[in-house]
């Protein structure tokens, strides 16, 4: 007994050990900001988020800028970098929000014709922080809207942000698979639609995941592991007291 209540407290004391050292990875990996270029572009951020969608600034603005770091970290001198370029054979994507163009379809393009703040926006100045947070916050915007059958106000979230990595029909097409599938709720994400899907799970080049792994791990990282370090930077923004940084 005495040896079988040892090995037991062993296997505690590693499981806690092991538990410790993935948590301080996490927390070191998603802790990595470039902060000159953070502070740079914190300014644009807000202005663009007031000015594009007041009502969703005031809810939970650390989301849209865990989605800002999730989008630009591809590596620690990109986060927060509107110069920052993604390419693949597939795409390409620039800014902060990395904005895709690619064979089939434009995003730059889509965004300017769906928001007339956009209008006169020349690829040329494709590197503009404040018109890449409007494009990023019009996008969010209509996915939110698009998903407004949601049953859950988290679920909401999720989709809106799946809806933005992977695109509307994606969800419409997985939500189908779900409400044939027993058990599975569509009109809930969490457990339920983002479990079934018609996305690739096969790796592929250039992205190191599979277009399913992408897509599912979108929500969970902005909404559970990035969110944390950014509610002291917005918290003027959730409590409606933060002022435009400029006239624009």
């Amino acid at each position: 007994m005495r040896y079988s209540l040892h090995k037991e407290n062993r296997v505690k004391r590693l499981f806690i050990f092991l538990a410790f050292t993935l948590f301080s990875i996490n927390t070191f990996a998603y802790s990595i900001i470039n902060d000159t270029k953070f502070k740079e572009v914190l300014p644009d951020f807000k202005d663009a988020f007031i000015i594009e969608w007041p009502a969703m600034a005031v809810l939970r603005p650390q989301y849209f800028a865990a989605q800002a770091e999730k989008e630009s970290c591809a590596g620690k001198t990109k986060c927060w970098n509107p110069n920052v370029e993604f390419k693949t054979s597939r795409e390409y994507g620039f800014g902060i929000p990395q904005i895709t163009i690619t064979s089939t379809f434009n995003n730059f393009e889509n965004l300017k014709k769906a928001n007339p703040r956009l209008k006169s926006w020349e690829y040329s100045d494709r590197y503009n922080a404040y018109y890449q947070f409007i494009g990023m916050f019009t996008l969010n915007k209509t996915c939110w809207n698009q998903t407004k059958w949601a049953g859950a106000y988290d679920d909401h979230y999720a989709m809106m942000f799946s809806c933005y990595n992977g695109g509307y029909g994606g969800i419409l097409k997985d939500r189908a698979i779900c409400a044939k599938t027993k058990g599975c709720n569509k009109d809930l994400w969490f457990g339920h639609i983002e479990k079934y899907s018609t996305k690739s799970k096969t790796p592929l080049k250039g992205y190191g995941k599979s277009f399913y792994e992408i897509n599912r791990e979108y929500p969970r990282e902005i909404m559970y592991t990035r969110y944390k370090k950014y509610v002291p930077y917005v918290a003027d923004l959730k409590a409606g007291t933060y002022k435009l940084s400029k006239q624009r």
